[in-house]
């Protein structure tokens, strides 16, 4: 039986797989615990999909798109097409370690029916994250609180769920960016779904190109256009 799904969205990351790849399943070989890992090739430009598919088996398996979708759409399509009975999405970096997954499916077996990292919960939870990250990460989070309401650290990249109410959600999900994770929990709110917070620490983390004054204001279109949307389901 399948017990955790994990789901980590790729771009461009050819030079990383193999390492990724092997470093999950070693760690999860050890666990005994039945489980699939889902990389989703989110349009790369290099050999990603390639890499992947030259180790994929049984439990290592390989979703592509087209054409770069952007990290909510990646995330969506790995979710549904996943099978276990809970179901976790992570970043490539592996930033927050692999120990958490198991921590945080223990919370979901006493309940809950999502559970979301967050790096607010205890101090030093960003770790030795450089400036630049940290000031976007914050501004992101004041314009998700601020717009939506949702105090939570929603841009946290690990979150898991049970499968039955991922499947439920992200059949739902619109959002093909990074404020997607908003969307996801604006959506479990509405349904009335029990949510719980782990606190995590970036431990690793991998490059990143973000423009913090164009990615700000993306965002901020995003979240407007998710409260307004959610706030007129019944």
């Amino acid at each position: 039986m399948i017990e955790l799904s994990i789901v980590i969205p790729v771009y461009n990351e050819e030079k990383n797989i193999g390492r990724l790849i092997g470093e999950c399943q070693t760690y999860f070989d050890r666990t005994g615990r039945g489980y699939e890992l889902i990389l989703v090739d989110d349009g790369s430009e290099d050999r990603s999909s390639e890499k992947i598919r030259e180790l994929c088996s049984e439990k290592v398996h390989l979703v592509t798109l087209d054409r770069n979708r952007g990290k909510g759409c990646a995330v969506r399509r790995g979710v549904l097409a996943s099978r276990g009975r809970m179901v976790f999405y992570t970043d490539s970096d592996l930033a927050y370690g692999l120990d958490v997954i198991l921590k945080m499916a223990e919370i979901l077996e006493d309940g809950a029916d999502l559970i979301l990292g967050s790096r607010n919960l205890q101090s030093g939870g960003y770790g030795d994250y450089p400036f630049i990250r940290t000031l976007a990460s914050r501004i992101y989070s004041w314009i998700i609180t601020t717009v939506s309401g949702a105090d939570y650290d929603t841009q946290c990249g690990i979150k898991g769920f049970r499968k039955d109410c991922a499947a439920r959600l992200f059949e739902q999900v619109q959002t093909e960016g990074y404020a997607f994770d908003l969307e996801v929990i604006l959506l479990a709110e509405k349904a009335g779904m029990t949510i719980r917070e782990y606190p995590v620490t970036i431990l690793q983390q991998g490059d990143s190109s973000v423009n913090l004054l164009r990615s700000s204001a993306s965002m901020l279109r995003d979240v407007t256009r998710i409260r307004k949307r959610i706030s007129r389901m019944p």
